[in-house]
């Protein structure tokens, strides 16, 4: 009895190897009441929450590295045309404001006018062309996914799937495209 009361109060209850949470047994030091020289280790106590860990079936697709080029190639080549585009796309809006707001001769506003029309090209051509090597690239990916078998049948991604999608993606652009220009609230009223 002697003993338990010279070694000082007892500290917080020990945690079990049952015990789930907190920080993940990370060791602590308490100074013991009694001072100077006392010192016990003890795990940190558990925090109340237990995880409960959930399982979720993966597939997983091989890939050579004639596959991770492609891939690599038609991504970076989608940025550098988008990016180009956007490059052609802000000259031609600051030939436009230029153009627009500003008192040039007319052998000036020609050429002008004529460079404005060439960046708009370029914009359209290289949006073009990235928007190309981005189907491009969701059919490799396609592909590649295709060329798997997981033992229950292939995937049915197909070529025909994905440039259908992509039609109907089109149309619907032009056709908001065709009402935002041409409805009846952006025709220009009489006073």
């Amino acid at each position: 009895m002697a003993d338990t009361m010279a070694s000082g109060p007892a500290g917080p209850p020990r945690p079990t190897d049952t015990d789930v949470g907190g920080s993940g047994g990370d060791e602590i030091q308490q100074r013991g009441a009694a001072g100077a020289g006392s010192t016990a280790i003890q795990k940190r106590r558990p925090g109340g929450l237990v995880p409960q860990r959930g399982r979720r079936e993966m597939k997983e697709y091989p890939l050579t590295d004639s596959d991770l080029h492609d891939l690599r190639n038609i991504g970076l080549g989608a940025t550098a045309c988008f990016s180009l585009g956007s490059l052609c796309l802000g000259f031609w809006s600051n030939l436009y404001a230029t153009l627009s707001f500003s008192d040039i001769t007319k052998n000036l506003l020609a050429v002008g006018t004529a460079r404005q029309q060439d960046a708009l090209v370029a914009a359209l051509f290289f949006y073009g062309v990235g928007f190309i090597l981005l189907v491009m690239g969701y059919t490799r990916v396609a592909e590649i996914k295709a060329e798997v078998d997981f033992g229950g049948g292939r995937p049915r991604y197909t070529l025909a799937k994905i440039i259908f999608k992509t039609v109907v993606i089109l149309a619907l652009l032009a056709g908001a495209f065709w009402l935002g220009r041409y409805s009846l609230s952006a025709a220009p009223t009489k006073l």
